[in-house]
């Protein structure tokens, strides 16, 4: 009896964890040595490290005010 109860919790918290929504943004943070002002810059993502071919892109304003480039990926259109 507690093998099944077991079984069935497991079950279940394998089902829930098939419904939560994807997160399709990611914070990115990345130190520079750019003066302070603001940029248009791209980020791309490709399939290899050398020949590989573009799978994703965006380009956003960025405007710089530090020592460090922060932005949220994903939440504008890519190509």
């Amino acid at each position: 009896m507690c093998y099944r109860y077991g079984q069935f919790m497991c079950s279940l918290q394998f089902s829930a964890a098939w419904a939560v929504p994807v997160d399709k943004e990611i914070y990115y943070k990345k130190s520079t040595t750019l003066a302070p002002k603001t940029y248009t810059m791209r980020f791309s993502l490709w399939d290899a490290e050398t020949d590989g071919s573009m799978v994703w892109s965006e380009e956003k304003t960025i405007n710089l005010t530090g020592t460090a480039i922060k932005t949220l990926l994903g939440d504008t259109d890519h190509t």
